[in-house]
């Protein structure tokens, strides 16, 4: 349990003695004394308000060390080419699917890479959901219509179009629940696309 105290100094506001633990109302500087994990502390917090003190208490106890976090190692970078391929890899040798279906897969994440080749993406973190709509609308078809072709795809191998999207690494996780499958493809919100 670790607690915070002012270590009073010849400047104090109100001219307490150094160890008086129980007065508050200066802007003494603020210590930490107690045990955090399997280590005895005492020590200054660099920091002489009450709320920054408890704040940082507060997290070394959470994480039961008063050692900081290491550096978070940032996550390695898809390229698009290469989740096309895991995708594909996937969809052929895991799921059973139709050559119809591995076709129009293939088809649209074939003019997904040609699209972003063009917008210069190259990783997936790149294609945010402005950019899917552009590609939407780069189609030749109507955005409806190929909104419509994409559900039919999906409603053929059974997903909706958000899990393809998911799968394949574009838009990040599904904000809504899963809907039942009789009433939308490709549709989080619940209504129907037409």
């Amino acid at each position: 349990m670790l607690s915070i105290f002012r270590l009073h100094g010849p400047r104090c506001s109100g001219k307490k003695p150094k160890h008086d633990r129980t007065y508050r109302r200066c802007s003494c500087p603020i210590h930490v004394e107690g045990k955090c994990g399997d280590r005895f502390l005492r020590k200054s917090l660099h920091t002489s308000t009450w709320q920054r003190a408890q704040k940082q208490v507060a997290e070394a106890e959470a994480r039961g060390s008063w050692d900081p976090l290491p550096e978070e190692v940032p996550a390695q970078l898809i390229t698009i080419v290469e989740a096309k391929e895991r995708f594909l890899k996937d969809a052929e040798s895991g799921r059973r699917l139709g050559e119809s279906t591995l076709r129009k897969y293939r088809l649209m994440l074939r003019h997904l890479e040609e699209f972003a080749a063009k917008q210069g993406f190259l990783h997936l973190k790149q294609l945010d959901g402005e950019a899917l709509r552009e590609f939407r609308d780069s189609w030749k078809l109507s955005p409806r219509t190929a909104l419509k072709k994409l559900e039919r795809g999906c409603a053929t191998s059974k997903w909706r179009l958000g899990d393809l999207l998911f799968l394949i690494g574009i838009g990040g996780s599904l904000a809504a629940p899963p809907l039942p499958h009789h009433r939308t493809c490709g549709s989080a919100s619940g209504g129907s696309a037409g």
